[in-house]
């Protein structure tokens, strides 16, 4: 760690049973359902070995805030810089395009030491499934570390001896009462956030201060049944704990102090020390930092790739490749300039990904899917996205990306129209509506429940003025229906009440309502590239397509309900947008060297511009001859396809 203060063996043994926790709850997260807080025993270490190199070179009178932070990036930047250069790599040749994107994003955050910020405001709950898919997920916990190293240094340096315990221990309390009021009300933020997270550290540095200052006091502690004490406590959060509960708060208390008993049963030679500090123990310790950085994004992309046990164990030499060759050589001997001219070099590639400049790789002789993204979440209170403001008639989208994903056809189709876009993606096209009681009917998704109040006011304000032709996507009736218990059928009857009355809504405010189906959703790995796929048919051209299981139960029953709905109206029609990638039941990837998939689940413009004259034929009698249309002549048939 550095010269300043003795190695301690038990120490890298106490970082395999944390490291070794983090990785088996990772894999096997239905056995070890505890062992991410492996990570907050990672914590209590680095806040007690920096606090004591701090104290010691302070003593010393030798304390160097540059000498510090050099050190600090020769251990922490080399290794992190290959990991997410590695993982850029598969990005490009591995992941959809908007995946791609939010892996260049999580690379800039974490490079700019605020990847917790980044998960704490984009990727949300740390066991949502949605996370299981997020390269970069782990990087959080550097980033608190990081942000610790930041201010603890100038704390120390800025302060006499005398004061720095009690100033530590004022900031221990306060970081812990607050961890225990954000659990229970803002527990995103108290999982990710450093404020919340700085007792865990703070612990260590107590520690750390106690044995520099208090060494007669630990004395006390330094027995055989502390440190026994110790692992048992950390052994069973990791059997007893879960993504369920309230976490940091009080319960992040037992892994904490575990880890405390065990580094302080340490300073003398014990039982508990011979164990943790045995030649397994310790070196699977020195690799502690190479296998958090590569276990989790391999695994990510196994899953994402379907790759099988030999990819998902490649973690492991690949830790032992960065340890040798990158940790071991750059720990004292790098020069900073080069870090940090690296770093920069990565953060530039990160954020032309992360912006879209830089897409994934697509096979020789085939062109890139692209998607119609007429997302206006950020432009909602313009009245969303408008085209041809003054022109008439009007076109007016609604929906998410089972709308949007068809703007630039109808766009090609009607150049002359206003086309007004209603359309936000991860939210449904209903409006919200709530019960008696209060509680959503129909849940907000990606929103809050104000947020998505005030977005339904907007739509209303805009939608009341009445247009020509509304175009309306969604995933309709959201999960399968076909699975019948009493809580989804409660919400399935709530989905199908709520889907009338807005359908009904449109009919009455509108010439034509447009109803677009659902687009199949493939049977492949959520976050794999359609370039991947591609490359795949083109070697096993005999291999099908398949439809997601999910979707395939619950589609003809959405569909059927929807035909029902529309046949009480003379102007509503569906529009079955699956036609484009479809030869009769089969489905089709490619048609003339166009990826007919964006994702998994969104057509391509290629795709939708392959419907134009389908959609051409179904609106154009609706936008021509105005004058000659009436709301009771219309009688639009149910399409078939």
């Amino acid at each position: 760690m550095s010269s300043s203060i003795p190695y301690r063996k038990d120490i890298d043994g106490l970082r395999a049973i944390a490291v070794l926790g983090v990785i088996l709850y990772h894999f096997f997260p239905t056995r070890l359902t505890g062992g991410f807080v492996g990570v907050d025993v990672f914590f209590v270490i680095s806040g007690y070995l920096i606090t004591s190199i701090l104290i010691s070179d302070k003593e010393k009178d030798t304390l160097s805030l540059r000498t510090f932070w050099a050190r600090r990036i020769r251990r922490i930047f080399p290794a992190a810089l290959v990991v997410t250069c590695a993982s850029m790599v598969a990005g490009y040749f591995w992941l959809e395009p908007a995946s791609l994107t939010s892996l260049g994003k999580q690379v800039v955050a974490a490079s700019c030491f605020a990847a917790n910020f980044f998960m704490w405001r984009q990727s949300g709950d740390y066991w949502a499934p949605a996370a299981e898919a997020v390269p970069m997920l782990h990087m959080w916990s550097l980033a608190v570390e990081e942000q610790f190293y930041l201010v603890l240094p100038l704390l120390i340096w800025f302060l006499k001896l005398k004061w720095i315990t009690r100033s530590l221990f004022i900031l221990f309390v306060g970081s812990l009462g607050l961890s225990v009021y954000a659990s229970l009300n803002h527990p995103v933020a108290a999982f990710y956030l450093t404020p919340s997270r700085s007792w865990e550290l703070l612990a260590g540095a107590l520690v750390a201060c106690k044995a520099t200052n208090s060494a007669g006091q630990l004395a006390r502690l330094s027995t055989p049944w502390a440190g026994w004490l110790g692992l048992a406590l950390i052994a069973g959060t990791y059997l007893g704990l879960n993504g369920q509960v309230y976490f940091p708060g009080p319960l992040a208390a037992l892994p904490v102090i575990g880890a405390c008993l065990v580094i302080i049963s340490g300073i003398p030679q014990t039982k508990t020390n011979s164990l943790l500090s045995c030649a397994p123990m310790t070196y699977v310790g020195k690799l502690s930092y190479s296998l958090y950085l590569w276990h989790w994004p391999v695994l990510v992309f196994g899953r994402v790739c379907g790759f099988g046990i030999p990819f998902l164990l490649s973690f492991i030499p690949l830790s032992l490749i960065t340890y040798h060759l990158v940790e071991q050589s750059t720990r004292k001997r790098a020069n900073i300039s080069t870090v940090l001219s690296a770093s920069l070099a990565v953060l530039v590639v990160a954020t032309m990904i992360g912006t879209g400049k830089l897409n994934g790789r697509t096979p020789e002789g085939y062109e890139a899917p692209q998607l119609s993204n007429y997302d206006c979440q950020s432009t909602f209170s313009d009245g969303g996205i408008v085209f041809n403001e003054n022109a008439e008639p009007t076109i007016v989208l609604v929906g998410n990306s089972m709308a949007y994903q068809h703007g630039d056809l109808l766009r090609s189709a009607f150049p002359s129209c206003q086309m007004r876009f209603l359309t936000v993606g991860g939210t449904p096209a209903r409006f919200l509506d709530q019960g008696e009681d209060g509680t959503d009917l129909i849940p907000p998704v990606t929103w809050t429940h104000q947020a998505r109040l005030e977005l339904d006011k907007k739509r209303r304000a805009i939608l009341d003025q009445g247009a020509d032709v509304v175009f309306v996507g969604d995933r309709w009736l959201g999960p399968n229906p076909a699975i019948a218990n009493a809580e989804t059928e409660a919400v399935y009857y709530e989905e199908r009440q709520s889907t009338e009355a807005f359908i009904e809504y449109l009919a009455t405010r509108s010439r034509l309502v447009v109803i677009a189906l659902e687009t199949p959703i493939l049977d492949v790995p959520k976050e794999m590239s359609m370039q991947r796929i591609a490359e795949n048919l083109i070697t096993n051209p005999t291999e099908p397509l398949r439809e997601d299981p999910d979707f395939a139960a619950r589609f003809p029953i959405a569909k059927e309900f929807l035909r029902e709905v529309a046949s009480r109206f003379k102007n509503v029609i569906l529009f079955d947008p699956s036609q484009a990638i479809r030869d009769g039941e089969k489905l089709v990837f490619v048609r003339d060297n166009r990826i007919l998939f964006y994702n998994r689940s969104h057509l391509s413009v290629a795709a939708t511009f392959t419907l134009r004259e389908a959609i051409t034929e179904l609106i154009s009698p609706y936008v021509g001859k105005l004058e000659e249309i009436t709301h009771d002549a219309i009688k639009a048939p149910v399409t078939d396809d």
